[in-house]
């Protein structure tokens, strides 16, 4: 949901205020803003006033619809009543399956042909002539999770730490001769945070 500018649409003032936001909030600084665009104080002003309404009104719907995502309220009737858009819906879902991954699961409905997706990172699919990791069945113990790739595929990987010795585990949907978790031999950060990397690229698996 957008929120109308305070200047005049189709002025000399509104074209510049308009580049201004766009410059603002694609991470330039007011400065640089300023300079390139030769506004004065009046504009800035206005654009800084804009940007002040559109974030507290970007905040309070995104609250609302948390709280009522809460509430277990289906996420199709909270995009539709409050307006959301894109971004809301994934700074809201993102929130709740962060907070609430249970409810999130329950209340949240993935929208089809959209490339919204709950986690964050990826491989890239194997290349030819990709080096195999040997896999290791054995449960060394619980390790702290220092990076991750999304569980929304049949294969996903973490980074685990185990007190200066790190692991990568593999989770698999299940398949003949493939354990459903299985991972690594330890090595040292530098080392296996270079393979973490190829395994992401697609360079080993």
């Amino acid at each position: 949901m957008s929120v109308a500018p305070p200047w005049r649409p189709g002025t000399q003032t509104a074209e510049r205020c308009d580049q201004a936001v766009r410059l603002l909030l694609a991470g330039q600084s007011m400065v640089r803003v300023r300079n390139r665009l030769r506004l004065d104080d009046a504009d800035e002003r206005l654009v800084v006033e804009h940007l002040r309404t559109v974030a507290g009104t970007t905040a309070a719907r995104r609250r609302e619809a948390l709280a009522r995502l809460l509430r277990a309220e289906p996420i199709e009737r909270v995009k539709g009543e409050l307006k959301l858009d894109r971004a809301d819906v994934r700074a809201v879902s993102d929130e709740l399956t962060a907070t609430h991954p249970v409810l999130a699961a329950i209340v949240l409905d993935p929208p089809e042909n959209d490339d919204y997706c709950p986690g964050a990172t990826h491989p890239g699919p194997p290349l030819s002539g990709r080096v195999e990791l040997r896999w290791f069945e054995c449960d060394p113990g619980s390790g702290r999770v220092v990076e991750f790739t999304c569980a929304c595929v049949m294969t996903h990987y973490e980074l685990l730490s185990y007190g200066g010795v790190y692991r990568i585990c593999r989770h698999t949907a299940p398949r003949t001769d493939v354990p459903p978790i299985s991972y690594t031999s330890g090595s040292r950060r530098p080392e296996v945070y270079q393979w973490w990397a190829r395994l992401l690229a697609g360079q080993a698996r």
